[in-house]
């Protein structure tokens, strides 16, 4: 590891002179916020002047929205937006608006010095690999910090036009709330955005207008934190309303949002009449929330490009002289329920109370984040990242995103630093950090939070977040919910142990992938229509309680079956000023998405309370209804239970539940209209329930090792017995069965009476087989036992098997000898060695360790994963279909394709481990489209932390080295190593089967064409597995895949010996691949083929592009024409005779789709 690289700093380098300068220059009777006047002067303000002259041109940021699927760093350099326009007026800075003139730009000042700093391994514990994070770091940030274009320039000539036309309004008489509404809708066509329930028609306080008292911009736009977008520009109005508007008691009973919106509307009315249709001029609620709308206002002409594509949003605010903290307490009750007696103590509305506590502090917040930029040179940097995070997660300031975004984030690592719980002298890394461990280390639903102190006296609220900013008394998260909270604090966790952990760059998860990817994220989702749900909701409160009710209803009724359950509704929209404020929740979905337990998601019966237990049992029988029921279990217990139905899969299941619940607690008509988002995609293959399909071939084997062990006369001892077969490791498509056979090695111990030659050590060995053969019949008769010949041509690879036929399983036992390794490592060090030979050589050495070797080892590895991780073995087996599917099999042994499932579960991140096989076998598409396998080995560390990191710095040593050694990818094209092959290559070596360069990129194609459809809301899950022929040169239609018995088959037995031995059946042979060895020995270098495997009836073949016309030599390799000038062609239909020929009854027929 080089030295660490000197941080380069771009942004925040005035000093402590140059920002009192700065607040000087603003002119406004609050020293902290940022005035539009100011965008009149002329002057530099970080030239040290202080001066009320600046020029308007170094407003910088743009802002808006993204909604690819992940963020690279070109999207970042103006094609992509990080920002989501969430912290548009609970406004962030107050620092000035103005910047040096362009032709201008003074000298940075100098930086801290180094030893005024933390050092960054005080926060990280110097894992953060300093060179290569940094850098990737500082890359990011060069991308994202905002930039200088047209647009601002359009947008502020806007925002002085929409300044002159709110000092220009008349003030309107105090008036009641029924001619106020009559006399705006009928002289402006403005309706008021009223909450419900709506201001009581006989209500005795009137409704009035004033010129606003100030109009600011701020937010993100002035303090230089939104990130670079080339899509929308939002800006900021903070407009104030007088306080002579507003009565004491205002605060309660919706009469504070009664003359707020009044006003909003009063302002609508104004703009609209005074702009001349320049603009168009909209309501929208304000982050979702019902109680706070806003304006947006839009150039109306679209057509300059770019530089109209900017929005401005006015929110109305009041001073802090506008009631007092302790009247707006999270937990105080503000809204009284007309049902009750007037006297006693309703509910607490943390919701409301802090929806007008936001209005009170937005100035406060100005000076609080501008402080903390001022006093921490990484403050910004650190924030830009935090909403990089959260918006790579998803997560935004709308109540229907969580509630927890970009305002919320930069206020809170504000708080953190005025108050000293995180040091201003913290890099960016370990600001970023430091907010993050905050956030998962506390748990705000267990007992309220609260940063720094407070004189009013908070208290803890059931179902409810308090993230209580002490100084200025408002709970951050009153937007948030139980389950956004969460997920918050989930994702904090996740990506803290990531960075925490060196086995692999996770700079690319941790600010790049987008990871709210709907059926990545969760195992499974379930959509609502929202009006089937709100058609009992009477007013604004309710409706922000019905997804609460949905969620413990939820949380109740599933139990600990599923670890998340997550509530989505789609986000607001805007509406004309001449509509009706339209329902909230009364358009759109609410999608409902599920993390499962693997370890009980399918359980069949669910425990309630005993028979002894009155009032639970009665509350447990009132929630489940007619499913309830008394039993009595073996223990003797009699329990309340509700028993399911568990013939299909867990996804199956819990669907099941949540229909009855929602039916019982909502009713039948929405529990009628609940869809599955995307269909289960482990449906696609056998029984995907877990291991125990498997189990009957595992119990064979150790019958089969048990009657080994047990022969008498063998004349040496047996030492180990490996299985070394996919079935059992859990990780066949197909289930076990006497078809398939069972590759099982066996071991002996030492002798020297093996022979000294590789010739004789397999001729040896075939006679062990047929002496083992004879005792095993002799001991069990109704086995069938018989010793199988291969790799006839090579006489120096494994030459027999056994073959051991059982009543439901057949077993291929192979002997292994460990002095043959030595023998062909030292033939091929042999320097008198011919070149052919020493190919031939090394070929024999890797099928060796292949077959003795790596298959015993591998078995035991998956094996033992597949008991860890209760998903790895059905998404190991969906993998493998796709493959088949998409004709790749013949090209990846099993035992790789194996490896490319495992690493969801082995390195995870962003996510957490795959908790069902759809999202394992998802995840493992997703990271195939985005695996760089040229550049990027697969490595899977073992377990063991001592182990580790020696591991993976040889891995990379050696891949480094293949690459070196063959750039051009001729050899090994992917790169995967783990504890059973530290070397790599032993699975994807092109010389033994495994994938060429060709293939490996038809594989990328394919896994970004499946992501694509994977990022759709209604994912079709055979459409992962759909594959057109057209890329093809030609396609091989097979009929009859009965291994070639055809009519010759329908001999009278015993008639021919052969025959009688294809009647009997041959387990395991298959047809098709001895098809394809053949044509691939005759024309390998001419085609290359692609087959699915075993069942499959279609065969793609391409032509080698080394076969183009060229000047025609003797020894092509190939069967050519030579055509005019002496060009030479391959003789495509020559060889498309011939595959036909070899084929026999076994093709079909042969479709050229390219000629």
């Amino acid at each position: 590891m080089g030295p660490a690289m000197k941080r380069r700093k771009v942004d925040h380098v005035s000093d402590e002179d140059d920002d009192a300068s700065s607040f000087a220059s603003f002119g406004t009777t609050e020293p902290n916020e940022t005035g539009l006047n100011d965008l009149d002067n002329t002057s530099d303000s970080r030239d040290g002047s202080a001066s009320d002259d600046s020029d308007n041109d170094g407003i910088e940021v743009d802002a808006g929205d993204d909604s690819d699927e992940h963020v690279d760093m070109e999207e970042l350099d103006g094609e992509d937006s990080f920002d989501d326009g969430d912290d548009a007026s609970e406004a962030e800075d107050a620092t000035e608006v103005s910047a040096p003139p362009a032709k201008h730009v003074p000298e940075p000042k100098t930086k801290k010095a180094v030893n005024g700093r933390v050092p960054a391994s005080a926060l990280t514990g110097g894992n953060v690999k300093t060179n290569l994070f940094q850098m990737q770091v500082e890359d990011l940030l060069s991308h994202s910090r905002p930039v200088r274009n047209s647009r601002a320039e359009a947008a502020e000539k806007a925002l002085h036009d929409l300044k002159s036309i709110m000092d220009k309004l008349s003030p309107r008489n105090p008036t009641t709330i029924v001619a106020a509404e009559r006399d705006l809708i009928k002289k402006s066509r403005v309706a008021i955005p009223f909450p419900d329930p709506r201001p009581p028609q006989d209500a005795q306080y009137k409704l009035e207008f004033q010129k606003p008292v100030s109009i600011n911009v701020v937010g993100s736009y002035a303090s230089n934190l939104h990130l670079r977008s080339n899509k929308l520009l939002e800006v900021d109005m903070l407009v104030q309303i007088p306080d002579a508007l507003f009565q004491p008691k205002d605060y309660q009973d919706f009469r504070y949002f009664y003359r707020r919106n009044y006003y909003l509307a009063c302002l609508a009315a104004g703009i609209r009449d005074a702009s001349q249709s320049k603009y168009v001029v909209e309501f929208c609620n304000h982050q979702g929330n019902p109680l706070r709308p806003i304006l947006t206002i839009k150039p109306a002409d679209a057509s300059s490009g770019s530089a109209s594509k900017w929005q401005i949003n006015i929110l109305p605010c009041i001073s802090q002289k506008v009631f007092a903290d302790e009247k707006l307490v999270p937990s105080k009750s503000l809204v009284r329920d007309s049902s009750k007696d007037a006297e006693s103590e309703g509910a607490a509305t943390s919701f409301y109370n802090s929806s007008i506590q936001v209005d009170r502090q937005m100035t406060n917040y100005l000076k609080l984040i501008h402080s903390a930029a001022s006093s921490s040179d990484d403050f910004k940097d650190a924030a830009l990242l935090l909403r990089i995070w959260l918006r790579q997660r998803g997560f935004s300031s709308a109540v229907q995103s969580g509630g927890f975004g970009n305002f919320e984030i930069t206020a809170l690592l504000a708080a953190l630093i005025a108050t000293g719980s995180v040091s201003a002298r913290y890099s960016t890394y370990q600001l970023f950090k430091a907010a993050l461990q905050f956030l998962a280390s506390k748990d705000a639903l267990k007992s309220f939070i609260m940063i720094g102190q407070s004189a009013v006296k908070p208290e803890h609220l059931a179902d409810s977040v308090v993230l209580l900013d002490g100084q200025r008394s408002h709970n951050l998260a009153y937007k948030m919910t139980i389950w956004s909270y969460k997920t918050l604090r989930a994702e904090a966790r996740n990506t803290i142990a990531m960075l925490g952990d060196n086995s692999s760059d996770h700079f690319e998860p941790t600010f790049v992938l987008k990871e709210d990817l709907l059926h990545l994220k969760y195992d499974m989702s379930v959509e609502l229509p929202n009006h089937f749900l709100s058609d009992q909701v009477k007013n604004d409160h309710e409706a922000l309680q019905l997804h609460h009710k949905l969620y413990k209803t939820l949380a109740r009724g599933l139990g600990d079956r599923v670890t998340q359950i997550n509530l989505e509704s789609d986000s607001p929209t805007s509406w004309e000023l001449g509509s009706a404020r339209p329902t909230w929740k009364a358009k759109g979905n609410t999608t409902v998405s599920l993390r499962l337990n693997p370890a009980n998601a399918g359980r069949a019966v669910d425990h309630g309370p005993s028979a002894e237990q009155k009032q639970e049992a009665a509350e447990f029988r009132k929630f489940w209804g007619q499913r309830a029921e008394l039993r009595r279990f073996k223990d003797g217990s009699i329990l309340e239970s509700v028993v399911w139905s568990v013939d299909d899969s867990d996804q199956a299941l819990i669907t099941e539940i949540i229909t009855y619940v929602v039916s019982r607690h909502f009713g039948d008509s929405t529990a009628a209209v609940l869809q599955p988002l995307g269909n289960d995609v482990s449906k696609l293959i056998p029984y995907s329930g877990g291991l125990a399909a498997f189990q009957p071939a595992i119990e064979a084997f150790k019958t089969l090792e048990g009657d080994i062990r047990s022969l008498e006369g063998l004349p040496l001892t047996i030492r180990q017995i490996f299985p070394a077969d996919e079935q059992t490791r859990y990780a066949s498509i197909q289930l076990p069965s006497p078809t398939a056979p069972i590759d099982v090695v066996l071991q002996f111990e030492s002798s020297t009476r093996w022979p000294n030659s590789l010739t004789a050590i397999q001729r040896t060995k075939a006679a062990f087989l047929l002496f083992m053969s004879r005792l095993i019949r002799h001991v069990n008769p109704e086995l069938a036992c018989r010793v199988g010949l291969e790799n006839s041509t090579t006489p120096v690879l494994n030459q027999s098997f056994l073959e051991i036929q059982y009543p439901r399983f057949t077993f291929h036992l192979r002997l292994h000898h460990d002095l043959e390794l030595s023998f062909l490592q030292s033939q091929l060090k042999s320097p008198q060695l011919p070149p052919p030979q020493r190919e031939a050589t090394a070929l024999a050495l890797s099928s060796y360790k292949r077959t003795f070797l790596l298959h015993p080892s591998h078995t035991t590895y998956i094996t033992k994963l597949s008991t860890t991780y209760p998903a790895l073995s059905p998404t190991i087996r969906l993998l493998k279909h796709w493959f088949s599917y998409h004709l790749l099999t013949s090209h990846f042994p099993p035992a790789l394709i194996e490896l490319l499932a495992l690493r969801p579960f082995l390195t995870p991140h962003p996510y957490p481990v795959p908790s069902s096989p759809q999202t394992g076998f998802l995840r493992s598409l997703a990271f195939l489209a985005n695996w760089a396998w040229d550049t990027t080995p697969l490595l899977l560390p073992p377990s063991s932390s001592t182990d580790r990191d020696a591991f993976l710095q040889s891995a990379r040593t050696r891949f480094t080295a293949w690459r070196k050694l063959d750039p051009a990818l001729n050899r090994v094209v992917l790169f995967v190593a783990y504890a059973a092959d530290p070397e790599g290559t032993g699975w994807s070596d092109t010389a033994q089967g495994g994938p060429g360069r060709v293939v490996a990129g038809r594989m990328t194609s394919l896994a970004r064409a499946a992501l694509e459809e994977t990022g759709k809301r209604e994912m079709v899950p055979k459409r992962l597995f759909a594959s057109g022929m057209g890329d093809y040169d030609f396609v091989i239609r097979l009929g009859d895949l009965g291994g070639g018995k055809g009519k010759r088959g329908k001999g009278k037995k015993g008639e021919f010996k052969n025959l009688e031995i294809q009647e009997e059946g041959e387990a395991g042979e298959d047809a098709v691949a001895w098809f394809l060895e053949e044509v691939k020995w005759c024309f390998g270098g001419a085609v290359v083929l692609f087959y699915g495997g075993r069942g499959c009836r279609v065969v793609g073949g391409l032509w080698n592009p080394v076969t183009e016309e060229r000047a025609w030599k003797v020894g092509l390799g190939y069967s050519s024409v030579v055509g005019h000038e002496g060009v030479a062609r391959i003789n495509k239909e020559g060889i498309l005779g011939e595959i036909a020929r070899l084929g026999g009854e076994l093709v079909e027929k042969i479709e050229v789709k390219k000629s």
